[in-house]
């Protein structure tokens, strides 16, 4: 392996690693007040015009179920 190759495979994996994780989940509220964690795969979003997203953004699943019992706490969704 050339010192090139391995400079090149070093500087990818560094890269890689700097980049922050990314987020994948959002706090969406329907029209009738129910809310969901809608996970962000492969672009998919909720059918209709009856829905909007609360909270964009969420890293992980866990801070997501935190986010969802926060905004029923506060009343903004049922």
């Amino acid at each position: 392996m050339s010192r090139w190759t391995l400079a090149i495979f070093a500087a990818a994996i560094a890269f890689g690693a700097s980049n922050p994780a990314r987020a994948d989940y959002n706090l969406v509220r329907w029209s009738w007040g129910d809310c969901k964690i809608w996970v962000n795969d492969s672009g998919n979003v909720p059918w209709g015009d009856d829905w909007v997203v609360l909270v964009w953004n969420i890293p992980t699943y866990d801070a997501a179920w935190d986010v969802l019992r926060a905004q029923a706490a506060q009343g903004n969704c049922s």
